[in-house]
């Protein structure tokens, strides 16, 4: 009984975690062409409700999960 209580206190945790830091766009769709035409772009959809006001920034930097930046 003790251990399917942890596993089920550890899935709801890891459930929770997800559910909270989840990103909420998601970029499913590019568009390059290496001479640089105005024709380059990108598709992205909303995973959740994004309320009025709030900015939402994209960059072409790379993640650095050391320094945990662009």
């Amino acid at each position: 009984m003790k251990k399917i209580t942890l596993l089920c206190i550890a899935l709801f945790t890891l459930l929770l975690t997800v559910d909270t830091y989840a990103q909420k766009v998601v970029i499913v769709g590019m568009n390059h062409i290496s001479s640089g035409t105005p024709n380059d772009g990108f598709t992205f959809v909303a995973t959740e409700p994004i309320p009025a006001g709030e900015v939402i920034y994209f960059t072409e930097n790379e993640y650095d999960d050391a320094a945990n930046a662009f």
